[in-house]
């Protein structure tokens, strides 16, 4: 394992005319995800200019706050649901997120890819230092 823990972009296709249930779904997950799961770094939904697509950037402390996140109420109830109006057309696993959860989103078709080099900064925004 290193520093970085682990990251996962996934993109997703939204089916025409459900653009405004793509969007009340994900902002549902994202409020249960930042109240419930601790070890979520950063949780980040960006739409396309048009908004037929949507990437979520995913990026957790460890393995085991990736798995909680597979495991958390968000995933379980809603991404059913959030895949009945949208595909996935990109899944990529950056680090390793264990044996679990690695072969659960293969299933949704992930590629990973291994940490090879490389670092993360933390920098104030308001003093410009880095942490």
């Amino acid at each position: 394992m290193n520093e970085h823990g682990v990251q996962w972009i996934v993109e997703f296709t939204i089916k025409e005319s459900k653009l405004d249930d793509f969007k009340s779904i994900t902002q549902e997950i994202t409020k249960l995800v930042k109240l419930n799961e601790s070890g979520a770094k950063s949780y980040q939904w960006f739409f396309s200019d048009d908004e037929t697509k949507c990437i979520i950037t995913e990026w957790y402390l460890d393995q085991e706050a990736a798995l909680a996140h597979l495991n958390g109420e968000g995933v379980i109830k809603l991404l059913p649901k959030l895949l009945e109006i949208a595909d996935i057309t990109r899944l990529e696993i950056y680090g390793n997120p264990g044996e679990e959860a690695k072969t659960r989103l293969e299933k949704l078709g992930a590629k990973s890819f291994h940490f090879f080099t490389g670092f993360t900064r933390c920098i104030n925004k308001t003093t410009k230092n880095i942490i």
